[in-house]
Parts: C-alpha cells; sequence; structure tokens
C-alpha cells in the first residue's frame, strides 16, 4: 500500500473530521433529550405525595452523570455555567480534530483508536463530573 498523497490526507481529515463531530452531535443531543426527560420526571415525583426515589424512578446518577457528558463534555466540567451551544461548538470542534488526526491511520486502526480514546474521555468525564459534586470553590 502506498503512502497517501497531501490530497487523499486532506480528504480523510475532513471525513475523519465530519465523523466525529457528528458522533459527538448525536450524543450531545441524546444528552440534553435525557436530561430534560428527567428533569421532567422528578418534577412529576415533586407533586406526589408518597413519591418514589426519583433515582430509582427517573434516571440513575450513573446515566445523569453520563448524558450530562455527552451533552457538554469538557466545557461543561470546567464551565458549567456556559451555555449549552458554545459547549456544543467547542466539543464539536474539539472531536473533530481528534477525528481528523485519528483518519490518518489506516482505516480499522483509525476506527479503534478513537473509539478508544472516545470511550476514555467520556468515562474520565463521568466520573469528573461525579466527584465534582464533592468539591466545594471558594468563589
Amino acid at each position: 500500500m502506498k503512502n497517501a498523497s497531501g490530497r487523499d490526507s486532506l480528504q480523510r481529515a475532513l471525513i475523519g473530521f465530519l465523523l466525529a463531530a457528528a458522533l459527538f452531535l448525536v450524543e450531545a443531543g441524546w444528552g440534553e433529550i435525557f436530561l430534560a426527560t428527567n428533569q421532567t420526571c422528578v418534577a412529576t415525583l415533586r407533586g406526589i405525595r408518597l413519591a418514589p426515589d426519583p433515582s430509582e424512578v427517573c434516571g440513575s446518577e450513573f446515566q445523569i452523570h453520563l448524558a450530562a457528558s455527552f451533552s457538554t463534555g469538557l466545557v461543561g466540567l470546567f464551565r458549567p455555567e456556559a451555555p449549552s451551544a458554545v459547549a456544543w461548538i467547542v466539543m464539536g470542534l474539539l472531536y473533530g480534530l481528534a477525528g481528523a488526526g485519528f483518519a490518518q491511520l489506516k482505516p480499522r486502526h483509525a476506527v479503534a483508536g478513537y473509539l478508544v480514546a472516545h470511550a476514555v474521555l467520556v468515562m474520565g468525564l463521568v466520573a469528573a463530573n461525579y466527584l465534582s459534586q464533592f468539591i466545594v470553590t471558594g468563589s
């Protein structure tokens, strides 16, 4: 197999960028839908006199932190007050750049490497989102 020319490399980078950004936007959409549904569920339970625990009926703590990680990524972790649209743009660009970089590898290695890196990042974000509720800042 010969090395990719400059044009092929640019095409691969563009395809990798678009696929990675699209994956992030799909995940962010799922995260936002889940968080909105969970808020509605919790609000409904507040109106019930002997309501069950929301974490048993609505979303579990893990699901909520996973959805928040998908929804806003690193931006939501470091700047929780930032609008979701800003987080989507920034994270879409970051995911896209990672996808463009991985796209320079052989296709099988690119897909596997990107998915492993993505899973590690998401699980790290879930852990950080969970731990952030116990960290008190002096602001």
